[in-house]
């Protein structure tokens, strides 16, 4: 999700909402808005970065790697300008289920900032 006044990424996430797609989309901001009142209102876009069929793992590293090319989770770098606390994949995670998949970002931890 973009501040469109900052310019700037304010929140990395996934889902699998029913209707997928725009709708799909719009029905987890408003999850999200429901339980941060700070985003209603505020001038916020969605952009898409990926889309597609991955396993959890592949998603979870996707992810990941998309949150520390942007700052990282406030848990990994508490000056973030993402609102994203935590980690999408453990280290611990990624070292247990690697080896079980082809497809995954080979270094979702490495931050880019």
């Amino acid at each position: 999700m973009i501040d469109l006044n900052a310019g700037q990424p304010v929140y990395v996430g996934k889902t699998f909402q029913q209707g997928f797609g725009e709708e799909g989309i719009q029905t987890r901001l408003d999850q999200h808005e429901s339980l941060k009142p700070e985003w209603k209102g505020a001038d916020y876009e969605i952009r898409e970065i990926k889309s597609g069929t991955c396993t959890n793992f592949e998603t979870a590293t996707r992810e990941m790697r998309a949150m520390m090319a942007r700052g990282g989770p406030l848990k990994v770098n508490p000056a973030s300008v993402l609102q994203n606390i935590i980690r999408s994949i453990t280290s611990k995670n990624f070292q247990k289920y690697v080896h079980l998949h082809s497809s995954h970002d080979p270094a979702p931890f490495k931050r880019e900032d």
